[in-house]
């Protein structure tokens, strides 16, 4: 794991080969990215080459390009070059093999910077949640807007990756039946929950755990 220190008065002394498998993608990350939008971003770096970068916290955990560490090693070696910074000066890349904006992998670049960005977009509301119960989200979103992207996210079934098992009955006035199978593993687990609940009781057990309150 990579540890990142020095002053940034010292420009080549902060600059240091390293590798882009020592680094780790955001744990907890607002946007799930869109299968169109992670081809897209693949196809662009392919094209045109590296550009924008990847900001990485001390520990070496990606808060801003995830999606970029994830394909990075798709595309490009793994050689990498990181510069420590403490966030008081900009930094530049300059793409030397550019001679000026108007080369058309310039422009490429700043078609599909944009593009890739709209396209894979994908709010997880999950993640979204929880970070707004530690982060004030308030300059960005507003509140009726944050509540109801959450909501809305929360009811939709286009986050899950999985397809359903069968297609989900009406519900009648007697209510709807759910049958699980579970393997052995799986039930004991099962059954350490429903003491954790408190109950015996399978349907009371899912509830609560429906609800948050185990």
């Amino acid at each position: 794991m990579l540890a990142f220190r020095g002053s940034c008065d010292r420009p080549m002394a902060n600059m240091k080969p390293a590798k882009s498998k020592d680094f780790r993608t955001q744990a907890r990350n607002a946007n799930g990215h869109t299968d169109e939008g992670m081809a897209m971003l693949e196809s662009s770096i392919e094209e045109v080459g590296w550009f924008g970068a990847i900001s990485v916290a001390a520990d070496g955990e990606v808060f801003d390009g995830s999606a970029r560490q994830e394909v990075v090693s798709k595309v490009l070696p793994e050689d990498a070059v990181v510069y420590d910074s403490d966030g008081t000066k900009p930094i530049y890349i300059r793409r030397v093999d550019i001679p000026n904006a108007q080369d058309p992998r310039a422009v490429k670049a700043g078609i599909l910077a944009n593009r890739v960005a709209e396209k894979n977009l994908s709010w997880e509301s999950v993640n979204l949640d929880d970070i707004s119960q530690d982060v004030d989200l308030g300059d960005w979103f507003a509140e009726e807007v944050l509540a109801d992207l959450i909501d809305e996210l929360d009811t939709t079934t286009s986050r899950f990756t999985d397809d359903p098992d069968k297609e989900t009955p009406s519900i009648g006035e007697g209510g709807t039946p759910l049958a699980i199978v579970l393997s052995s593993s799986e039930l004991k687990e099962w059954q350490v929950m429903k003491e954790v609940a408190g109950t015996q009781s399978d349907k009371t057990a899912f509830l609560k755990l429906m609800r948050g309150e185990i």
